[in-house]
């Protein structure tokens, strides 16, 4: 088979040395040091040095026999491989003609993934497949900085918090968003939260929640799958609950329902976390999975511990006897309600004190904080990888590996639904999604694979 390629000797590159690079997939990964899939590179996995000026670029691409293999057709994929590759690569020195190509529009991005911390971030940014660089700013816009990405053809803005954690952050950054991207219809909240695991016989096994597992907000006993916590009244029999988030949309909870009875999704996922740890880098091994001596779940009496205590591996006889899993490096996905509030829970007293309260509102199995703010302004979807027991003392060291998890599971949602791209605006031939009539639209979504 004869290889296509392109020669882009003209082209004054001063950052790209020679390299012969074979892949079907996944072209943005080569400059990041990141092989996905079936995709090798040669030199091995060795990263492009900053060669002289004198030098250019020259790739060469070979079409694999992959059933996975790009969207577009030779040879107009050679070039836009190519591009793609520049464009991680090194975006400062990528001449003015070429950014301009890879730009996309505001109007182009219909969803959106959103992050409170920077680890959050960058678990998801290995999953991406490309990062065009994002629409230019407009003077007097809303303050948020973004990520552009693409996975099968969605196109995706990146938001993240400013640095701090909160409802009324959340809030600030879905509302700048909704102003510099008018067109958002989808939008993802992934990040870490505090499980809600069994303590005894009688709740271990409705609640069999291990650090690094996954909880996606899912309605249930007539609720929504968002639930705040301390939004209500005090009157003389307690606190009583006051009002609700806004549901997630009916279409995205169709596509959840048809992975959770896809027995072939906890395989995939597990695909998506090992291609990330599997990178020759070392940002790819900060984010692996700790041991099991590590998941302690202790007992709600135990005695009090000082604030930044690291000795819950100590604490082994007021430990919660659970035994190991068949498979203790593939997370368990838990589809059920999540309680979201302003504060982070770390007390023992004030967890069974909010879990009391929202006892005939389905049964919670996280907290987190920034849902709130994000469904105040606009519906969206909340998953969290579980990286603590909402307990004392705090544990930060899952923090890392139950963000990946999160983020795998949120790549295999987006991989299971059609793009939102219009017609009018994309020009790669992928799946568009027409928005005329958006009820109609919405019931016509079915889940689809790759």
């Amino acid at each position: 088979m004869t290889t296509p390629t392109v020669d882009l000797t003209p082209l004054p590159l001063r950052t790209f040395e020679m390299v012969k690079c074979y892949t079907n997939r996944r072209a943005s990964s080569i400059c990041t040091g990141r092989p996905r899939d079936e995709m090798l590179v040669e030199p091995a996995r060795k990263k492009l040095q900053p060669p002289s000026p004198t030098k250019s670029a020259f790739f060469q691409f070979e079409r694999s026999t992959s059933a996975h293999s790009l969207h577009t057709p030779y040879p107009r994929s050679s070039l836009f491989m190519f591009l793609r590759v520049m464009t991680v690569a090194t975006r400062s020195d990528i001449p003015s003609w070429v950014a301009k190509k890879m730009q996309k529009s505001r109007d182009e991005y219909a969803e959106a993934v959103i992050f409170a911390k920077g680890l959050e971030l960058g678990a998801f940014r290995p999953m991406l497949e490309g990062e065009p660089p994002p629409p230019p700013s407009d003077r007097g816009e809303a303050p948020n900085s973004y990520v552009a990405g693409d996975i099968n053809g969605h196109n995706i803005i990146l938001a993240f918090l400013p640095g701090t954690q909160g409802t009324i952050a959340a809030a600030r950054v879905a509302l700048n968003l909704s102003r510099s991207f008018t067109q958002i219809q989808l939008r993802l909240l992934v990040g870490v939260g505090g499980g809600v695991a069994g303590e005894n016989e009688a709740t271990l096994q409705r609640r069999d929640m291990r650090l690094g597992d996954v909880v996606v907000a899912m309605p249930g006993n007539g609720h929504h799958g968002l639930v705040q916590y301390d939004l209500g009244r005090d009157v003389d029999d307690g606190f009583q609950l006051k009002g609700f988030l806004a549901p997630s949309p009916e279409f995205l909870l169709s596509a959840i329902i048809g992975l959770q009875t896809d027995r072939e999704m906890p395989t995939r996922l597990s695909e998506h976390i090992r291609a990330v740890l599997d990178g020759d880098d070392e940002d790819g091994r900060e984010y692996d999975r700790l041991p099991a001596s590590t998941d302690v779940l202790l007992l709600p009496n135990v005695p009090h511990f000082s604030h930044g205590c690291d000795c819950r591996n100590r604490m082994s006889r007021y430990a919660v006897r659970r035994g190991p899993r068949a498979k203790p490096d593939i997370p368990t996905i838990h589809y059920r309600p999540i309680a979201s509030g302003n504060s982070v829970i770390m007390s023992n007293g004030s967890r069974r004190r909010i879990l009391d309260h929202l006892e005939d509102h389905g049964d919670v199995l996280c907290f987190e904080m920034e849902g709130t703010g994000l469904a105040t302004e606009s519906s969206c979807l909340v998953i969290r990888g579980i990286s603590d027991y909402a307990d004392p003392p705090k544990q930060k060291g899952w923090q890392r590996y139950a963000a990946l998890a999160a983020a795998a599971f949120a790549k295999e949602l987006l991989l299971t639904i059609q793009p939102f791209n219009d017609d009018d605006h994309s020009d790669e031939g992928e799946a568009t999604f027409s928005d005329t009539d958006d009820s109609e639209s919405r019931d016509e979504w079915a889940p689809s694979r790759r």
